[in-house]
């Protein structure tokens, strides 16, 4: 015959609880089995409870929806058996409780390469340096001069996610190239490049007699603060503001009053940028190629370079249009040895770029959850 509860009920239970509440319950069952039966055929006894069910028996102990079966079971043999003798009766103590579980009870989980993975997550507070507004605008003072320093320091919480999991294969050589990566897709409703692996974690463990598996652990960060001029959100990408003590080779006209056939007037050329001569091929045609991999901020022949000087005289650091001149400035350029106006124009607003430094990597591969 096989395993069955004898009577269909159980034969005792007792119950407790802990000082915050959480209830437990230890129901007792006599089981019937062949002499030849094993401790799985006792354990699948018919007219035991499956783990996961509520505690309801009616007629009994009465019912509690919160507690529900456990898989903890204990089983000895009737203490009406006789030392000696083939067992055929046993009790069979089943567990039922109201306190939760870190994992689903589904299935019984033998091959701990089966259990599911631990999923928790934090919010990491950080500081950051904030020299733009929400809407992506310049922190700049009245003179125009950028805010730097503590004063615009402020706090933020960076949500990040933990994971761990247990693998047959350690995959170090896998998930050591993804640290300090960024995500290529969408994942977890996070859009690509926005999720940097922030690091990783591993153990060797034994089962068995001498059988090893990993447990590993890995951290991801989202970043949902850094936004670009126009205050869209960036991820992990940077923004790159054209701005140096180095100009394109030049200075400012500074003569507000001219004379011109004995007449004194006011000087047409005063308040703009006058390029003293060199190559400048950057402002027409293609860019040059040796550009740094930074989109918009193109590149001067050294020897073209001077230090910038505002309209005081003063050294001081400027704003650039990404192709070296002064950002908004009117512009001029003569030849150094005639003096002839060879170009003119105004200077475009101060450049900006995106730097992506960090690769990218698809997380997936590592066998992580795709629902959190």
């Amino acid at each position: 015959m096989s395993a069955s509860v004898v009577g269909g009920r159980p034969i005792s239970w007792q119950a407790s609880a802990d000082d915050v509440g959480w209830r437990t319950y230890k129901v007792r069952w006599l089981v019937a089995a062949d002499k030849t039966d094993g401790l799985p055929t006792i354990l699948n006894a018919s007219g035991l409870p499956s783990v996961g069910s509520s505690l309801s028996l009616s007629g009994f102990t009465g019912s509690d929806s919160w507690a529900w079966c456990r898989p903890e079971v204990n089983v000895r043999i009737a203490p009406q058996i006789q030392e000696g003798d083939p067992a055929q009766y046993y009790v069979v103590e089943t567990t039922y409780s109201n306190k939760p579980r870190w994992r689903c009870q589904d299935l019984d989980i033998s091959n701990p390469l089966l259990e599911p993975q631990k999923i928790s997550g934090t919010f990491r507070m950080a500081q950051k340096e904030m020299r733009v507004n929400l809407d992506g605008k310049r922190l700049v003072y009245s003179s125009g001069q950028e805010i730097t320093g503590p004063i615009i320091m402020m706090d933020y919480a960076a949500p990040s996610i933990h994971i761990e999991q247990n693998v047959g294969s350690l995959g170090l050589s896998t998930f050591s190239a993804m640290i300090n990566t960024v995500n290529d897709r969408t994942i977890w409703g996070v859009p690509a490049r926005f999720l940097k692996m922030t690091g990783a974690s591993w153990e060797r463990k034994i089962y068995g007699r001498c059988g090893y598996y990993y447990t590993r652990s890995f951290d991801f960060e989202v970043n949902n603060f850094t936004i670009d001029d126009n205050g869209d959100l960036i991820g992990w990408d940077k923004v790159i503001y054209d701005a140096s003590t180095q100009v394109l080779l030049g200075h400012w006209h500074t003569r507000a009053r001219t004379t011109v056939g004995g007449v004194d007037q006011a000087d047409p050329d005063y308040g703009k940028y006058i390029i003293d001569g060199g190559t400048w091929y950057t402002m027409d045609g293609d860019p040059p190629p040796d550009t740094g991999g930074v989109a918009n901020v193109l590149k001067i022949p050294q020897k073209d370079v001077g230090v910038y000087r505002d309209m005081n005289g003063a050294y001081t650091r400027c704003d650039l249009d990404g192709h070296g001149l002064p950002a908004y400035a009117e512009w001029k350029q003569v030849d150094p040895e005639t003096g002839a106006v060879l170009k003119t124009g105004t200077a475009g607003a101060r450049a900006t770029a995106i730097l992506q430094f960090h690769r990218e990597s698809n997380f997936l591969l590592l066998g992580i959850p795709t629902v959190l």
